[in-house]
């Protein structure tokens, strides 16, 4: 995110400061709070949307971008000369897209190839992932739901060896609680590693 959008802006010959209007793909919040953070933005201060009232509007696999495109475009022709941001994501935010609109393209613009961007992301160190039985602190978490009820926990956590993930096991009613009626994130995990799987152990 950070990178598409920096880069995006240098193509416009930009900087945050110059937009007027922004849409930062409003469909899951992390989405737009790392958007927001990356151009030095306080989402709370500004529409992160120009869709509509809703900041997390977009949903999966429903053409979210290409509203908030068309909704830039009606915005800029009534602001001639100003500029807007579009941010799109795909996949779990591994696929980026941003554009720079205005009805006064700069004089200098050229078509960019993301090939070179990409190898730089690509060549980047990503944190060694653990499968093996270990502790960690809980770094985040989630719970499953159905009709109600606590199905699935899962959690990622950091250890000394990387991060690991691992879920709960099937029917271990305790931890599963643990995970949905308390807040796990900063708390020790034990993690046993079996066929394959990371299994949380305990929550201390």
């Amino acid at each position: 995110i950070a990178a598409v959008l920096s880069a995006a802006l240098a193509n416009a010959g930009k900087a945050t400061a110059d937009i007027v209007a922004f849409d930062l793909y409003s469909c899951f919040p992390c989405a737009v709070l790392l958007a927001a953070e990356a151009l030095g933005l306080d989402w709370r201060a500004l529409p992160a949307t120009v869709t509509g009232g809703l900041p997390f509007f977009g949903g999966a696999g429903n053409n979210y971008s290409l509203h908030a495109i068309a909704t830039m475009a009606e915005r800029l022709r009534a602001a001639p000369s100003r500029f807007g941001l579009v941010l799109a994501n795909g996949g779990f935010l591994s696929k980026e897209a941003a554009g720079v609109y205005s009805t006064e393209p700069p004089p200098t613009w050229q078509p960019q190839s993301s090939a070179a961007l990409q190898a730089t992301i690509d060549a980047e160190p990503g944190p060694p992932l653990v499968a093996a039985d270990c502790e960690g602190r809980v770094e985040t978490y989630t719970v499953t739901y159905a009709k109600g009820q606590a199905q699935q926990g899962y959690v990622v956590a950091a250890t000394a060896a990387g991060r690991v993930l691992a879920r709960t096991r099937r029917g271990d009613a305790a931890v599963l609680a643990e995970l949905a009626e308390r807040d796990p994130v900063g708390r020790t995990v034990r993690v046993e590693h079996a066929d394959g799987v990371n299994r949380i152990a305990a929550i201390a």
